[in-house]
């Protein structure tokens, strides 16, 4: 009976010969004890052999390894007559390892009976490397796109996020993936409009690099962002999303801004002091002068009649306005404070005020002071100066009338650099604000406003008032404080004095 099979198949053979052949897949036939019947030449091929190696031979005493590996299941194929197909294996060969799809059918007779099996197999090595390589670039991408620092992201047309690295959660704040691809990108803009400007930028131009826009975190906060982007093409070339990164420089921004303060303090404090030792040196060589003057003044009224007394009065007078001036100019070169006490801010305030409440008939002023004020140590008459000269600046932009209001609070500094623009040490201060509610003074006039005899006003005083806010600021600076102004055209101006609260 077994022979009747093995001559069966070997007729087979001399008729599928030529047909197996002719096939890329590697073909074998065997028959139920697993002997190798017939294979094809590309299943020779694929072992450096020759079909005579194979033929008659049990495949497991050929090599069990690879084409024992390759012929695995014969049996249960020949017992239950189920075909088994698209099996995935690896096989070795001379040549190296090998993957291919197996599919495996019982041979039959005429009468039906399983007389052995046909197997074939496509060789998917190429196409295997393919999807290693393609897995291991998408690894490489999925690697990039997760640790990346940057913000990366994938958005539709419409505004639907469809995807966003972890980079993405942490910048705009939110707790999950999940959770951030809930929100419209719209909504993660400052502005809307930006990111029309942005889609325009990029229809125009095929693409936008580190455009700037501010987005929003979760808070509210605001993220100082470059965007670098490109579209996504349909089948049609139509835009239908985009993709790209957004780099965040809001930390970036705050330390040019920091340093664009300190710079401009450095500027500030070298034109102080060039102005201090020019003039103290004038002062000082004027009061000599005016010395003699007042002197031979003093002498000229003992010899003079009543007509020329008044002449002589009046210009003892413009003497003593004269000192008046020079004592501005020495404020400006004095030295740090030696001469300090501990005293009240609501005092010296209080102390401003009252002759003006007193008298103004055109301003209201209003007095806001918070209680458990800290004490201050400083000069008084030099703060009162302050306080005067702060004053009668802010009475001087409501021609009209208006309101004043002098408040006073305490604040904590936890860092040096404070948002409003002046460094000053870690601590407590008494801050005092100025406010008013007058014209204003325009932003390009702001950072001149503490030079020596600079005016907002078409007709500033020529009595020494122009010396009033140099005068502010050095003093402050002495009393190791700081100055702010805040002012906008028509809506009034607030100076702010931070003094450092004393020890207790």
């Amino acid at each position: 009976m077994h022979d009747h099979r093995v001559k069966i198949l070997l007729n087979h053979k001399a008729s599928f010969e030529s047909i197996f052949d002719a096939l890329p897949a590697l073909i074998y036939c065997k028959d139920t004890d697993g002997r190798i019947v017939c294979v094809n030449e590309a299943f020779v091929a694929q072992f450096n052999m020759k079909k005579a190696d194979f033929e008659g031979q049990l495949a497991k005493d050929l090599f069990p390894r690879a084409a024992g590996h390759l012929m695995r299941n014969d049996m249960d194929i020949i017992e239950t007559g189920i075909p088994q197909k698209k099996m995935y294996l690896s096989y070795e060969t001379p040549a190296g390892q090998r993957w291919a799809h197996t599919y495996k059918f019982p041979f039959r007779d005429t009468d039906g009976t399983i007389i052995g099996i046909i197997g074939y197999a496509t060789d998917i090595t190429e196409i295997k490397q393919m999807q290693d390589e393609l897995e291991q670039s998408e690894q490489k991408y999925r690697n990039f796109f997760e640790t990346a620092r940057d913000c990366i992201y994938i958005t539709a047309l419409d505004g639907t996020i469809l995807e966003f690295n972890d980079a993405a959660v942490e910048m705009f704040g939110y707790e999950s993936k999940e959770e951030l691809t809930q929100v419209p990108v719209q909504d993660l803009y400052k502005n809307s409009e930006d990111r029309i400007r942005l889609q325009d930028q990029i229809a125009r131009e095929g693409m936008a690099d580190r455009f700037p826009v501010d987005m929003l975190r979760k808070n509210g906060s605001v993220i100082h962002g470059l965007i670098t982007a490109l579209p996504i093409k349909d089948a049609n070339d139509r835009i239908c999303g985009y993709q790209g990164t957004v780099h965040d420089v809001t930390e970036l921004k705050k330390a040019e801004a920091q340093r664009n303060l300190l710079e401009a303090e450095l500027r500030q404090a070298q034109k102080m002091e060039a102005v201090a030792k020019l003039s103290g040196g004038i002062a000082h060589d004027f009061n000599n002068l005016l010395f003699t003057i007042m002197g031979s003044i003093e002498l000229a009224q003992s010899f003079t009649d009543t007509g020329q007394a008044k002449q002589l009065d009046r210009a003892y007078r413009a003497c003593l306005e004269a000192k008046q001036l020079i004592r501005r100019f020495l404020e400006l070169s004095e030295s740090p404070l030696a001469l300090k006490s501990r005293g009240s801010i609501t005092e010296l305030i209080q102390h401003a005020l009252g002759p003006r409440i007193d008298t103004s008939d055109r301003i209201h002023y209003e007095i806001q002071i918070a209680g458990g004020l800290y004490r201050s140590a400083f000069v008084y008459d030099q703060m009162l100066q302050v306080m005067e000269n702060l004053l009668s600046n802010a009475e001087s932009a409501l021609a009209e009338g208006g309101t004043i209001t002098v408040a006073a609070k305490n604040i904590e500094l936890a860092v040096g650099l404070l948002d409003k623009g002046k460094t000053l040490a870690p601590g407590k201060y008494v801050e005092i604000d100025v406010a008013d509610t007058g014209v204003g003074i325009p932003a390009d006039q702001i950072d001149k406003i503490f030079d020596p005899y600079f005016s907002t006003q078409n007709n500033p005083s020529s009595k020494g008032q122009g010396l009033g806010l140099t005068t502010v600021y050095a003093t402050i600076k002495r009393h190791k404080g700081g100055i702010t102004v805040d002012s906008k055209p028509g809506e009034g101006t607030t100076v702010t004095l931070y003094l450092p609260a004393a020890e207790v």
